[in-house]
This record gives C-alpha cells, structure tokens and sequence, in this order.
C-alpha cells in the first residue's frame, strides 16, 4: 500500500489540529481558574477595604463623642452606615460578627482589645456586642442613666454599662478602640469558602474643656 505526499501533509495537518485543541482544552480550565481566583480577590480586598474603613470611622466617632451618653450608640451608628442593619453589605460582601468598643493605653503598640473582651464585656475596659444589635439600634436604647455614690453612670442594664460612657472623663490620658471581625464567604471557593477578617483603630479620647466657674467680682 502506497501513501502519498499528499496524504502524508494532511495526516500531519490532522495531526498538528488535533494537538491544539487537545492543548486548548487543558488550558481553558486553567485560564477559567485564574480569573475565578481573580475575581474572588478583587471582591475580598474590596471587603476587607470596607471592614477597616469602617472599623476607623466607627473608632473616630466614639472617640469624638467624649463622654456623651449616647457615643457608643454614635459609633455603632458609623457602623451600620458601613455594613446596612443586617451587617452586611449585600452579596459576597463581609459579614459583620463581633463588635467591641474598648480602652486602649496608650503604650499598647498594636491597639489590639483587651483578651477578655472577645468573650464578653469588662467592667472599666471594654463593651463587646455582636452585629445582631444593629437590627434594632436606636438612640434610647443608650440612654437610660442612674446614680450610683452620687455619680451620673449607665444603667446596669444598658449595652454600653460595662465602659459607660459617662465616665470616660476619668480616662481622659487613653484611647478609645474599635475593634470588629467578619467573614467574607468566596464566590468560586477555590482558595478557600470564606476568609476570616479582623480590623481594628484607635483614637484618643477627646472631652470638651470643662467650665470654669469665676468667683463673683472676679475679672
């Protein structure tokens, strides 16, 4: 049996076709990958742009906010302006999960809370809420007040009774922290079904210069 030259050159052509799809088929499912893990990137990073945003702008509200009764309250506020009442943006957004308003010192190099306040809050220290509480935010639920040895103070039942506000002055020389966690869950789950995100800030305390009384004839 004879082959010709011609048959020969389209054995060949056959031959180098089949190789490229064959070749084309591999890489489409590489190629298709990478733009998923792309993709998946670009929507984490821009979560992760959001929870510190907002982690800063929540911390610079309370930390504005001095000891007025309500600064919690201001700071859960920026919060939910942020992340929506659900504490959450929409889809493949984070989730917002733990919130904590706390003291920092001054000498604390990386601003991190207090350990104790990721479980629970701490008298003096820290008010640690979880994200459910923006459903139901509302100014009067930080405001009921009482006297406590003749000091103006949070009631014991308050959210924010821990770290009240109110006596915030008494802290004039720290810091006021936000620190908040959420999960981003991924749209491909190649890498990973979510990422766990923390973010933190941490402001110095400002107060209104008290009032100073003249006595009378004063100048």
């Amino acid at each position: 049996m004879t082959v010709s030259m011609s048959d020969l050159k389209q054995r060949r052509k056959n031959g180098e076709r089949g190789a490229a799809l064959l070749e084309f088929a591999i890489a489409i499912p590489i190629f298709i990958g990478l733009l998923l893990l792309i993709f998946d990137a670009g929507l984490g990073y821009s979560a992760s742009r959001t929870s510190s945003s907002a982690a800063r702008s929540a911390a610079r509200v309370g930390a504005l906010s001095g000891e007025l009764r309500d600064a919690d309250f201001r700071a859960l506020d920026a919060l939910r302006a942020a992340y929506g009442a659900s504490g959450s943006e929409g889809q493949d957004s984070a989730v917002l999960g733990t919130i904590i308003v706390y003291k920092s010192d001054p000498d604390n190099p990386n601003g991190a809370p207090p350990a104790g306040c990721l479980a629970a809050s701490v008298p003096n220290m820290c008010n640690t809420y979880d994200a459910s509480i923006l459903n139901s935010l509302t100014p009067e639920t930080f405001a009921g007040v009482t006297e406590v040895d003749g000091v103006t103070t949070c009631e014991p039942d308050s959210p924010d009774a821990a770290w009240c506000p109110l006596n915030r002055r008494n802290d004039n020389s720290e810091f006021l922290g936000v620190y908040i966690t959420s999960v981003y869950d991924t749209t491909t789950g190649i890498e990973s079904d979510a990422f766990d995100l923390e973010d933190r800030a941490v402001f110095a305390l400002y107060f209104a210069p008290e009032p100073i009384e003249i006595a009378e004839g004063g100048e």
